[in-house]
């Protein structure tokens, strides 16, 4: 997939990504739902140029309101990190906090989260 303007770039002509498939969890797979999108701009659900990440009512999904979700489903998890969640470092923030509560996560789980196969 190329990206045209990542984050993180060396060269101005932007970078391509690749998906890993996840199998086991199909819902939260990146190449299903990628196929998914796909399918739904041929068949002209989507445009091709619409944002792909928003709300059914068509809110464009901000970073204020990703780190106000995470820090909703998290905070039960881990309630020393109240406020702290942000999507800037979600998975490696994510994967260490599993390792800090082995009592909550098992190596196993992190590994999986981290995708550290």
């Amino acid at each position: 997939v190329p990206i045209h303007l990542p984050k993180v770039s060396k060269n101005t002509a932007g970078t391509v990504i690749g998906f890993k498939s996840w199998k086991a969890q199909p819902g939260y797979c990146p190449v299903a739902n990628f196929k998914k999108l796909a399918s739904m701009v041929d068949d002209e659900i989507v445009e091709e140029t619409d944002p792909v990440f928003r709300l059914n009512n068509g809110d464009l999904i901000t970073q204020r309101y990703m780190n106000s979700l995470l820090d909703s489903l998290l905070t039960p998890l881990f309630p020393e990190s109240i406020g702290k969640w942000s999507c800037h470092s979600f998975r490696a923030g994510v994967v260490a906090s599993m390792a800090a509560n082995p009592h909550k996560f098992n190596g196993t789980e992190a590994r999986v989260f981290g995708e550290w196969d």
